[in-house]
């Protein structure tokens, strides 16, 4: 098979001994891992992707090494009504772990509210890595994904909401900030993508971009942006995307229609009221699901270019 051509589905059928209930139990733990879903009998697929071949062929070689019997291979003769009905499986499989983690998130949500912020932030850093984690197996964009964001964005502005009356303090030497390494969280959305583009448009054009779990231990010299209780990240009302163009004092007209666009895309609490933003979420959402994040950060660069343009070209209120 070309190298430039994936297949559409990448398939692995297995048997395994029957008296190894612990490792059949260990084989379905790692099927769930990968985002792969059960089709007809004892077969499980996954989208056409090296990776999801490579994860196969791992996880066929332990079956083999355990004294079972597997097989991978690829399909590209699906029917499209067979092609659509694979892909409402992921869907409704991802929505399913999705409304769990949306319970626990709700949770959260209400011990917030009541004034529990700080008691919640190690919880939230845990249910975060697990919608980071679904978020990369969501092939397809499962519709309660949104729901799942929104959620999580809610309960870190509880934990900010403190820190709210603090003024962003404007940067006294941008010089400082240059040649630097931007650390930011995983499976980066809007916001992050916005300020990254920021960042290298306008702030440090030799920007280096990391995408690192919440927490992980950064190195010297790092810039950390729109992580917990950094600097340049959420302030009282603002996104981070906000956050930057303040505090390095950039008041291009243009840059804060498009801080607009990004505030209600992120925070979705239609303070300006933009009716442009849900087609740049659907579409970064859509490319993060296909993309590793560095090359999403590629092509965000060149979308939030676009954004510009257009809002300089046509004057967007």
């Amino acid at each position: 098979m070309s190298e430039n051509r994936l297949p559409k589905w990448v398939l692995l059928t297995h048997q395994i001994a029957s008296q190894s209930s612990g490792f059949r139990v260990k084989v379905w733990r790692k099927l769930q891992e990968i985002g792969a879903i059960a089709v007809k009998n004892a077969a499980y697929v996954l989208p056409g992707s090296p990776a999801a071949l490579e994860d196969f062929q791992w996880l066929r070689q332990e079956i083999v090494d355990a004294g079972g019997e597997a097989t991978v291979f690829t399909a590209d003769t699906v029917s499209r009504a067979e092609d659509q009905e694979i892909v409402r499986a992921f869907q409704e499989a991802r929505d399913r772990d999705y409304a769990a983690l949306l319970e626990d998130l709700h949770v959260l949500e209400k011990a917030g509210a009541e004034g529990e912020g700080d008691k919640i932030a190690a919880d939230l850093k845990r249910l975060g890595r697990r919608l980071e984690a679904l978020i990369a197996i969501d092939f397809f964009d499962a519709p309660r994904r949104a729901e799942a964001l929104a959620a999580h964005r809610r309960c870190e502005e509880l934990i900010q909401k403190p820190k709210a009356s603090q003024e962003v303090v404007r940067v006294s030497k941008p010089a400082a900030y240059r040649k630097r390494r931007w650390v930011t969280r995983k499976h980066p959305h809007i916001d992050r993508l916005a300020s990254a583009w920021l960042i290298q448009r306008y702030i440090d054009p030799e920007a280096r971009f990391a995408f690192v779990e919440e927490g992980a231990k950064l190195r010297k010299g790092d810039v950390p942006f729109d992580m917990f209780e950094v600097e340049f990240g959420h302030h009282g009302d603002d996104c981070t995307f906000e956050t930057l163009r303040k505090a390095f004092g950039l008041d291009d007209p243009a840059l804060e229609v498009a801080a607009r666009i990004i505030h209600d895309a992120d925070l979705k609490n239609g303070k300006f009221g933009r009716r442009d933003v849900e087609g740049i979420e659907k579409a970064i959402r859509a490319l993060g699901s296909q993309l590793p994040d560095d090359r999403l950060l590629e092509v965000g660069m060149l979308l939030f270019d676009g954004l510009l343009e257009i809002v300089r070209r046509e004057g967007l209120p």
